[in-house]
């Protein structure tokens, strides 16, 4: 089951539900999305608290010029190359014009009642219980989704 919660601080929180497992996918007020939870099975309620809670590190260079954010510290989902985020990326394109720094953010979202077909990969079977969660990603600078 996906429930999905919007706060005050316009932070989305999607709650992927198994019978006995949870994952919790944020989406930022700056459209970064994280991963806060990953466990044993919780009711979907307001944990947004967990990545305000992360520890800042002064070394490391601020996202966007905001202070106590830090790409680096935080459990992305689809990490992108460059940009203020050191870690190691989930992909890494190199762009027409020679750059290779990629900055992807939520666009939008999609819930689907069965999942779709992908062409050329590898697929699992789903029931009439199953509900899919599409993101889609997006960077506003190089016009790639």
């Amino acid at each position: 089951m996906i429930s999905i919660i919007e706060n005050h601080k316009k932070r989305k929180l999607f709650f992927l539900n198994t019978i006995s497992s949870s994952l919790v996918l944020m989406v930022h007020e700056d459209n970064y999305i994280f991963m806060p939870y990953w466990g044993v099975k919780i009711e979907a309620s307001n944990i947004d608290y967990i990545i305000d809670e992360i520890t800042e590190a002064n070394y490391m260079a601020y996202t966007d010029n905001r202070k106590k954010f830090q790409l680096e510290v935080i459990p992305q989902i689809y990490p992108s190359y460059g940009y203020t985020d050191l870690k190691e990326p989930a992909f890494h394109f190199l762009h027409k014009d020679g750059s290779r720094i990629t900055d992807l953010r939520y666009k939008s979202h999609n819930i689907y009642k069965t999942k779709k077909k992908l062409e050329g990969l590898p697929t699992v079977l789903s029931d009439e219980h199953s509900e899919v969660l599409e993101l889609v990603l997006f960077d506003e600078l190089k016009k790639l989704r």
